[in-house]
């Protein structure tokens, strides 16, 4: 999907709902996002949307991995040269590498 929209969380919904055991129901916590609590959404029978309170990122694991790649990756560095910036397998170095520039 190229987008995080209404129509992908009910493409979403449904893949969830077809795993669910018969008889079983599922209860998704969600956050604020427009697409998780539209109007047009269609929620299965077996699935209960929980939206968890706005601005209450503590109450979301995934921020906690947000978080991280913030602190870790995304964040702005100096680097002293190129090569230190892409390390010595180019590139694709970066990904074998932590910020401190050790593995």
């Amino acid at each position: 999907m190229p987008r995080c929209d209404t129509e992908a969380m009910n493409l979403h919904l449904a893949e969830i709902a077809t795993h669910i055991v018969p008889g079983a129901h599922a209860a998704l916590l969600v956050d604020q996002a427009g697409w998780h609590l539209s109007g047009s959404l269609i929620v299965p029978p077996n699935i209960t949307l929980i939206p968890l309170p706005a601005k209450c990122p503590e109450l979301n694991p995934q921020e906690n991995i947000w978080q991280f790649m913030r602190d870790n990756w995304l964040s702005n560095r100096i680097f002293k040269s190129f090569a230190a910036h892409y390390g010595v397998g180019g590139p694709h170095g970066v990904a074998r590498q932590g910020p401190s520039g050790r593995s």
